[in-house]
């Protein structure tokens, strides 16, 4: 299991699609070493995003939390 907090951090020091391809190449990972799961946080100000577009469509299940 892999927790990242944030996402929204990796969002200011990184280019959208550095941080897409950063994402895609973990979760294909995870799914290979059959980990448990990658659980990505973050703000409800950036899940409009680029970035938040792109990742969500690797994502199982999204859940947002008020």
């Amino acid at each position: 299991m892999i927790i990242v907090d944030s996402l929204s951090t990796f969002m200011i020091y990184h280019k959208p699609n550095e941080i897409s391809r950063f994402f895609h190449c973990l979760a294909n990972k995870i799914r290979d070493m059959e980990g448990k799961g990658l659980i990505l946080t973050i703000s409800s100000r950036d899940k409009n995003s680029d970035v938040f577009n792109k990742i969500e469509l690797l994502a199982d299940n999204v859940v947002e939390i008020e």
